[in-house]
């Protein structure tokens, strides 16, 4: 325990495992005045108190802002305002060159908050996502210019650090998938698949996917929060 003189205002430390029990009072080896030892535990272990409720308060806060990024807008808008967090409005970036079909996009994603940007080619597309940060991505398969367009894409995407990747929510649409299939997302590596005939549907879709995107991430946020845990030491039994 680190314990400071009131007389002489000189710190010191006692090493607690040398008593069975702290004596109430000693005496300062420096001044030899009286120190009330029972006082100075108890205000060491106010000021303990108060610095792990704080590192729990950030830890909450760490979590929480992790799963709000994966939430549709409009949850995570009432979330962070519940929870005093404030939430950024967050962007997506459309990889599309057929206007038509960008347009519908930008538009849908636009009405439900998102501040929407578009990549009309796909080495375009390659180099804004290694300089800008996205919460959802929607990649077409195919383009004129580059048939493999779609998938360097993907292979783009995937590339990114864990940390940063885990935070993109990717739609991969193409006319020869169907919507949410679960089996050719996991195999082109997106969280979601449209087929093109339901693109006027996206964000309804979208909405969707990242709800159920956000369930199985459960388990992800309760392993989180043991390792922050861990990292800023604190008790196992300490309530978060």
């Amino acid at each position: 325990m680190q314990i400071k003189c009131e007389h002489c205002q000189k710190g010191f430390i006692i090493d607690e495992t040398r008593y069975d029990k702290l004596p109430e009072v000693i005496k300062c080896p420096s001044c030899k005045n009286p120190i009330n030892l029972a006082k100075e535990k108890k205000v060491a272990d106010t000021d303990q108190s108060s610095n792990t409720n704080f590192i729990v308060q950030k830890v909450k806060e760490e979590v929480l802002k992790e799963l709000l990024a994966l939430l549709p807008l409009k949850v995570q808008k009432g979330m962070g305002g519940n929870l005093g967090l404030e939430v950024d409005k967050p962007k997506v970036l459309v990889c599309e060159d057929e206007p038509p079909f960008y347009e519908i996009l930008k538009t849908s994603l636009s009405k439900l908050g998102y501040d929407v940007e578009v990549a009309t080619a796909s080495r375009m597309a390659c180099e804004m996502i290694k300089k800008n940060e996205y919460t959802i991505i929607t990649v077409d398969n195919r383009f004129p210019d580059d048939e493999e367009g779609g998938f360097q894409i993907l292979s783009t995407i995937n590339g990114l650090p864990p940390d940063k990747r885990r935070k993109i929510f990717v739609a991969f649409i193409s006319a020869d998938l169907a919507t949410m299939d679960t089996n050719s997302a996991f195999v082109y590596g997106a969280n979601l698949t449209v087929s093109k005939k339901d693109i006027k549907k996206i964000d309804s879709i979208i909405a969707q996917g990242l709800e159920e995107h956000s369930k199985r991430y459960r388990t992800f946020f309760e392993v989180l929060e043991e390792v922050k845990r861990s990292e800023l030491n604190i008790e196992p039994g300490t309530k978060l």
